[in-house]
């Protein structure tokens, strides 16, 4: 599989590629049999399901904090429903995204349509990629729109690199999309480079009710802990690479609240 990337080659926040754009294409790439299918949900029980219902559906994926989203070009041309989104305000990084997009041979439409009750990918988000502008921390018209897709899958590069305001405003667009997934079960899986902003960041993922499920970094095992997937001194920096979920508590709140629609 190739990805092409459109990019100004300077540090510029939106249309540059950082490192742990690599790392987390790498890891998604090693693991893609973790992340690329979800269950499709059942009938009710005593109803058989259709002759045509598929085992599995392709995985329903929003990228956050996109820039050149080489993590999730990679992910559309694995056969994934993509989408990809960047800050409203950034007009050029969202046209930058269609021309990726375009580039890479991938249809792109706008903010898809939720899913319909059956289960199953909608129609405009089969074999393209939508783009979208997405406000961290607001729970607009557009904000509910793409949470109620109900995503498997919400990932994101170097999104942590800002102020702890920055850090909320960006768990508390992670709650809401992990909120909207199937039975609570989405994962947000990130990619970050160690900086010293990051000693608060475990109480704050606490605070939203989140919890680290797993951790990769450089220079461990096989048990969660893989040299490949992360940069480790060598490289200059180090990245490592977390998968973040609902809290058993809210997943438990998530459930309820579901059953009371």
């Amino acid at each position: 599989v190739s990805v092409t990337l459109r990019e100004v080659l300077q540090a510029d926040y939106g249309l540059y590629t950082w490192p742990a754009s690599f790392v987390l294409a790498r890891h998604l790439w090693r693991h893609r049999a973790r992340y690329l299918h979800a269950q499709s949900p059942l009938p009710p029980r005593g109803i058989p399901p259709p002759p045509a219902l598929a085992p599995s559906r392709p995985a329903r994926v929003l990228e956050l904090g996109a820039g050149t989203a080489l993590p999730g070009l990679l992910l559309a041309k694995l056969g994934a429903c993509v989408t990809l989104t960047d800050a409203v305000h950034q007009p050029e990084v969202l046209a930058n995204l269609e021309a990726a997009c375009r580039v890479n041979g991938l249809e792109t439409s706008g903010p898809a349509s939720p899913p319909p009750s059956g289960g199953g990918a909608p129609a405009n988000l089969a074999r393209s990629v939508s783009v979208c502008g997405l406000t961290w921390g607001t729970t607009d018209a557009v904000a509910l729109q793409l949470a109620s897709h109900g995503f498997d899958l919400v990932v994101g590069a170097d999104v942590l690199y800002s102020r702890g305001r920055d850090f909320d405003r960006l768990l508390a667009t992670v709650r809401l999309l992990l909120d909207h997934s199937e039975g609570g079960a989405g994962v947000f899986v990130t990619a970050y480079q160690h900086r010293s902003a990051h000693r608060s960041l475990e109480a704050l993922i606490q605070l939203w009710g989140l919890e680290v499920r797993r951790v990769w970094q450089p220079g461990g095992d096989e048990d969660g802990h893989e040299d490949e997937d992360g940069a480790g001194p060598s490289s200059g920096l180090t990245v490592d690479v977390v998968e973040i979920v609902l809290a058993s508590r809210s997943i438990s709140r998530c459930n309820l609240k579901h059953d009371r629609l």
